[in-house]
């Protein structure tokens, strides 16, 4: 991982909501996808609240994989890191 965070190949989703859509169920994944591939990404990466269980689960289920805590100093949220690896 440090080295495709040296080689400018990770792309880091910061705080990115998307509304439920009724026709389209998955419109965030997809927007996701998009976003990594449009970045030429080799690996995504991001922080989430471990307590928003959707966005994890949501997360986990599109290939995510939970690499651990981090610890905000200047409060008590602990966020999960979570990692998708991209192309080979």
């Amino acid at each position: 991982m440090e080295q495709l965070t040296e080689s400018d190949n990770v792309f880091a989703i910061n705080k990115i909501l998307v509304a439920a859509h009724a026709q389209d169920d998955d419109i965030a994944r997809r927007l996701q996808q998009r976003l990594l591939t449009d970045h030429q990404a080799s690996l995504g990466a991001t922080l989430v609240d471990q307590a928003d269980h959707p966005s994890l689960a949501s997360l986990r289920s599109w290939g995510w994989r939970d690499i651990g805590e981090v610890w905000k100093p200047a409060g008590p949220t602990v966020f999960r890191a979570l990692v998708l690896p991209l192309g080979e």
